[in-house]
């Protein structure tokens, strides 16, 4: 296990180790506070949202440069059997209550933990170092993991700042997580927060629907009954990745086009421009909950896409009013990516076996002119495949 509070400790060769700090994993000690899990901020500015819009091309567009699509959402009643996709659910749930946990544990790994006192920006470089876009949160004062810091709640945090016309630069390094966190639960209304984690004892069914019901990404695997270790990192990634490996006879609902199944968001979906500010693409991936916006240009064809993980790169350029700098000069200073797409006509299996591949979270759904028609994200899937009762 990794600390970053000032001293490191090497790979550990022993995965149940006793001591609390290490697993079989090598542990980093930063922090996360998203899988702490904070609830989203209810109350982010909303003068965004107070805009006026105007029917442009039969979408939506603001001044701000944004613009949400028309309801692209495929009339699918009648094109699939509900009994095949019960059936597909009940196979699936079978098959994870089968595995715990446990068997998730890979033979080496790292993972980066933070120590509440850690300056804020400070917390936001590790992720970057480590290309990391989460981490457990450890209390020294009460020898506990407290939760999780991610992605998600940087942004929070620059927002908060921005919004109050305040340094964000000074203002992330004067804060440490811990007074942050204390920040963040004055604004809540509310405590600390709770970390939510997984024993290894654990199905991977009830880890799947935990990830679900607490709309969480990653979900701890800590050993508290011996060691206090934390041993992996669950995430949707990890439990679709088992299905792709383990499961030779894949469900019939594989087989189906995702444009005739109840799979995806393909109603106003967001997007920008490149010339959006920062501000305002950090502002809609907070008020609307999403993972990322496609980036298009005057013609509406998708060029990029950012998404909540990029956010720790821009560690690389905070400094004053940096916030307001477009959404084009900002990814200058990411690793070019290709945007990994699909069509509505592909079929499930086809699609779950890029995000595989790819290793990314989502898909952009476009049509034959490559312009934006939806997003298909691994929880949706798994959500699909496991969610809800039989």
């Amino acid at each position: 296990m990794w600390y970053w509070d000032g001293w490191e400790e090497e790979e550990e060769k022993s995965q149940m180790a006793t001591s609390p700090y290490h697993t079989k994993q090598s542990q980093s000690h930063y922090h996360d506070m998203d899988g702490m899990e904070f609830q989203q901020a209810q109350n982010l500015e909303d003068d965004l949202f107070n805009l006026e819009l105007r029917a442009d091309d039969g979408g939506l567009t603001t001044s701000t440069g944004y613009s949400i699509t028309p309801d692209n959402q495929p009339d699918i009643s009648g094109s699939y059997d509900v009994n095949v996709i019960i059936d597909s659910k009940k196979m699936l749930q079978d098959f994870f209550k089968s595995y715990k946990c446990k068997c998730l544990i890979p033979e080496s790994g790292k993972i980066v933990v933070l120590d509440t006192r850690l300056p804020v920006k400070a917390a936001l470089q590790a992720l970057e170092e480590n290309n990391v876009k989460s981490a457990p949160l450890w209390d020294s004062s009460v020898r506990d993991y407290v939760g999780i810091i991610t992605v998600s709640d940087f942004i929070e945090i620059l927002l908060h700042f921005h919004n109050k016309n305040q340094d964000v630069f000074q203002e992330l390094e004067k804060h440490q997580i811990k007074t942050w966190r204390e920040i963040i639960a004055t604004m809540r209304g509310q405590g600390g927060g709770q970390l939510i984690y997984a024993d290894p004892e654990e199905t991977l069914y009830d880890a799947s629907l935990t990830l679900l019901k607490y709309r969480i990404h990653r979900l701890p695997i800590i050993d508290r009954a011996e060691s206090n270790s934390i041993l992996h990192i669950i995430t949707h990634y990890r439990i679709l990745s088992v299905v792709m490996e383990m499961v030779k006879h894949k469900p019939a609902s594989f087989q189906s086009s995702i444009g005739d199944l109840p799979i995806g968001t393909f109603k106003h979906v967001v997007t920008v421009f490149q010339d959006t500010p920062i501000s305002v693409v950090l502002t809609l991936l907070a008020e609307r909950k999403i993972s990322a916006v496609p980036i298009i240009d005057a013609n509406g064809f998708v060029i990029d896409i950012y998404s909540r993980s990029d956010v720790t790169a821009l560690v690389k350029q905070i400094t004053f009013n940096f916030l307001n700098k477009p959404v084009r000069e900002i990814l200058e200073y990411k690793k070019k990516e290709k945007v990994h797409t699909c069509f509505r006509t592909e079929t499930l299996e086809m699609v779950l076996q890029r995000l595989i591949e790819t290793r990314v979270y989502r898909l952009v759904c476009v049509d034959r002119d490559n312009r934006v028609e939806g997003i298909i994200s691994l929880s949706d899937i798994l959500q699909f495949l496991i969610g809800g009762e039989a």
